[in-house]
């Protein structure tokens, strides 16, 4: 295996080079999609899928709540499929360290509202933040959090629960949906339950972020090594390895892209121009960097404050970054080079954003290519 051979297998399997044939299950084998900012999740997922998801599909689906969003992996919120909310639930529930620190310091009263969400959430169906937040001011005294920060840790334990999940919505979620909506039982935690998910997520992982090591698993996950290498070892027989650059990688036994690539001198070179959005799946789930990015590089994308910016990949190679501009109906895309493209690539990058606005609604006024 080479460095390039490993980065055309990632993008393949996470589904930028092999698109997923739904948003479903799309956002399914990729164990959800980050989305605290909602457009950049959408985004994610339009690079992903074919037929292209559009406006109407992505309203649908979170209007039947087949789409929700929870938090899950490093404590961060993301559109999952319903399918997965109880899965996210065995894994992350008690493992949410500021979860942990807000109800250790007070258990009656925090398990108290969280059943006070529960009762208001089965009277109204929906809860709005604000309905929310009035619950929790009345209690906020008792905890050293303030009131939002107590709202939206019970937020989060509500979501893992299994007793309320947030609606997708622009720009970012404001209702949250009690679980009898979906007509499902109420989640219980169970330890055997939470291995075997476990495994289950460990597997999924492995296929669709692969080539991959423990430590990104752990990394993308926010789970210790700890908790999760025991369960690692009784899935490993199923995994198959490899050495790289002084780390362990895994990926499926038998996977027929990997043996294609495995023993091949040289394989079709990727020409595909990509636009990733912020928090792009494919950025968020390695611990290590260099795959794809010198360290002059990592700096620009992976910023203070744990913002990853959107980049643009031409073939195997990080090219740049890039933001927008919105104004009414109109855009502007200003790209930051990390190199110099030829014609020919500045146009498939400009065919690329012109989807990305039609996506979005929106007219291209300016497109714009600067240096770092």
């Amino acid at each position: 295996m080479t460095k390039e051979k490993i980065i055309y297998l990632r993008l393949l399997k996470n589904g930028l080079l092999r698109p997923f044939d739904s948003v479903q299950s799309c956002i399914y084998n990729l164990i959800g999609i980050q989305s605290q900012h909602q457009q950049f999740g959408e985004i994610s997922i339009f690079n992903r899928t074919d037929p292209a998801a559009d406006q109407n599909i992505l309203k649908n689906l979170y209007s039947s709540h087949e789409i929700i969003k929870t938090w899950g992996q490093r404590t961060t919120v993301h559109m999952y499929s319903i399918k997965d909310w109880t899965n996210i639930s065995d894994i992350f529930f008690g493992n949410i360290p500021v979860v942990n620190k807000c109800r250790n310091e007070n258990p009656e009263e925090f398990d108290r509202l969280l059943s006070l969400l529960d009762e208001k959430g089965e009277e109204m169906k929906i809860l709005s933040k604000k309905d929310i937040l009035t619950i929790t001011e009345k209690s906020s005294g008792h905890f050293s959090f303030d009131n939002n920060g107590l709202m939206y840790t019970l937020i989060i334990q509500s979501a893992l629960s299994g007793i309320l999940f947030g609606l997708p919505e622009m720009p970012h979620t404001k209702s949250f949906i009690h679980y009898n909506n979906v007509n499902i039982k109420k989640w219980e935690f169970n330890n055997d339950q939470q291995t075997e998910t476990l495994k289950n997520i460990l597997l999924r992982y492995f296929t669709f972020y692969s080539p991959a090591t423990l430590a990104d698993f752990c990394h993308w996950s926010g789970l210790k090594k700890s908790f999760v290498e025991s369960v690692f070892n009784e899935i490993k027989s199923s995994l198959e390895e490899f050495s790289f650059d002084n780390k362990k990688y895994y990926l499926p036994k038998n996977d027929e892209d990997y043996l294609s690539l495995k023993d091949s001198s040289s394989f079709d070179d990727n020409k595909e121009v990509l636009l990733l959005g912020k928090f792009d799946p494919l950025f968020v789930c390695y611990r290590h960097k260099d795959w794809i990015a010198t360290p002059a590089q990592e700096k620009e994308v992976w910023r203070t404050s744990a913002i990853i910016e959107s980049v643009l990949l031409i073939g195997n190679r990080l090219s740049g970054t890039w933001r927008y501009e919105t104004k009414g109906k109109n855009m502007n895309f200003n790209f930051f080079m990390f190199e110099k493209i030829s014609t020919s690539e500045k146009k498939k990058i400009t065919k690329k954003a012109e989807n990305l606005a039609l996506f979005q609604n929106k007219n291209i006024n300016e497109i714009n290519f600067c240096s770092y």
